[in-house]
């Protein structure tokens, strides 16, 4: 799929039949209340394991954990669980679209504040960049 993605639409009337494309948001297809459990998250992050993760990195500066789990709850992105490691929390997060693909992500927060890191864990790996970039411009654009 394309970043962003479009909707490709066609309008028929008695004058002709007018083609055009919308562009929208990777959020517009992820459902809501599509919360994952642990298991159900690990045995997804262990299946694709460390061959099928992406990383990348988001610039929020600032952003403590409890924002970042709130911004990206406005995209249905849920909250899985967190853990502490040498003064970073990472955040377990999963997201669930129309037609049940999954992606699953951990997210790195700097106990500081700094740049975020967001590894990316899917079966459907077209998914991975459109994700990455719904991340990061919901992170990025406060």
């Amino acid at each position: 799929p394309t970043n962003p993605l479009f909707l490709q639409v066609a309008v028929k009337n008695s004058l002709d039949i007018f083609y055009f494309n919308v562009p929208f948001d990777l959020s517009a297809v992820l459902v809501e209340g599509a919360a994952m459990t642990r298991d159900q998250f690990t045995a997804i992050w262990q299946r694709v394991g460390d061959t099928g993760q992406s990383n990348t990195v988001v610039n929020a500066n600032g952003m403590d954990a409890e924002t970042v789990k709130r911004y990206l709850a406005f995209d249905n992105v849920n909250y899985v669980a967190q853990r502490q490691v040498d003064g970073a929390l990472l955040l377990y997060m999963s997201a669930t679209t129309s037609n049940n693909c999954v992606v699953t992500a951990e997210i790195t927060v700097p106990g500081g504040g700094g740049q975020i890191k967001v590894g990316t864990r899917t079966e459907t790996a077209t998914l991975t960049p459109i994700f990455e970039a719904a991340i990061a411009k919901r992170l990025g654009s406060r």
